[in-house]
């Protein structure tokens, strides 16, 4: 596997969870937000498809057990987050105002105004539409 993750997940401390119009809660600026950024450092362990594929399938069989909030790194490296955590309530645009700029940092692509939902585009997380 390629270069480990930070060892601690960081959010810009001018993010807030709020309700969205978009899916139920989401992550908002609450003050004016420079574009390029870095608002999330993610952080997690990295596991391959397989395990990837396993943990999930754990986690369905346990109702009580935690959802794996994952996202693609690279071909066959996924990243499962820390549980709850704020970054889980990123939601998604097919226009965001947040994208990827390195395997683990996630900033703004725009300026980003106070009150605004902060979105990335799913697909970017994502190597195939099939991956886990």
């Amino acid at each position: 596997m390629d270069a480990a993750p930070p060892e601690h997940l960081w959010l810009y401390e001018r993010l807030a969870i709020q309700e969205s119009a978009i899916e139920g809660t989401g992550l908002f600026a609450t003050e004016d937000l420079p574009a390029d950024l870095v608002v999330i450092r993610l952080a997690g362990r990295l596991v391959s498809s397989p395990e990837l594929a396993s943990l999930i399938g754990e986690a369905k069989a346990d109702p009580s057990a935690a959802y794996v909030d994952t996202l693609t790194i690279y071909e066959d490296v996924h990243l499962v987050l820390p549980p709850a955590t704020k970054v889980h309530f990123g939601n998604h645009s097919c226009d965001p105002n947040m994208w990827h700029v390195g395997p683990y940092d996630i900033s703004t692509r725009r300026r980003v105004a106070a009150g605004e939902e902060l979105t990335i585009d799913y697909g970017t997380n994502r190597v195939r539409p099939d991956s886990p």
